[in-house]
This record gives C-alpha cells, sequence and structure tokens, in this order.
C-alpha cells in the first residue's frame, strides 16, 4: 500500500470513524476497571480464606500433637 497522501475528505471520515469508537473504548475502560475491582476483591477473599486455614492446621496441629506426646511420655 502506497503512502499517498489522504483528502480532507478521508481524512474527516477517518475522524469520524475515530469519534464514533470513544464511546465504545469508554464501556470497555469501564468494564476493564470493574473487572480489576473483582479480581482485587477475590485475591482479598483467597488471601484471608489462607490465612484461616493456616491457623486451622496450626491448632489441628497442636491438638493431635498432645495425645502423642501424653502416649509417648507413658512409654
Amino acid at each position: 500500500m502506497k503512502n499517498t497522501p489522504k483528502t480532507k475528505t478521508q481524512l474527516m471520515e477517518e475522524l469520524k470513524k475515530l469519534h464514533q469508537r470513544i464511546p465504545e473504548l469508554g464501556k470497555l475502560e469501564s468494564e476493564r476497571k470493574l473487572a480489576e475491582e473483582e479480581l482485587k476483591e477475590t485475591l482479598e477473599d483467597l488471601e484471608r480464606s489462607n490465612k484461616e486455614l493456616e491457623q486451622f492446621a496450626y491448632v489441628a496441629l497442636h491438638d493431635l500433637q498432645k495425645p502423642l506426646r501424653a502416649v509417648a511420655r507413658q512409654n
């Protein structure tokens, strides 16, 4: 494709097409921001769940080790 100069009419048509895309781009940006916020909330939920799981595992391990230590002391 040659790099031929465009006419004023061609430039105006391209500009019109670009202007028509502005609302679409705004909508896409809004959707991206919403998805980003949802992802952030999901990540926070996962981090909270992981902390709770770690705490549960720590307590469960301690609770399971306690009777084993008592048995080990008796032998």
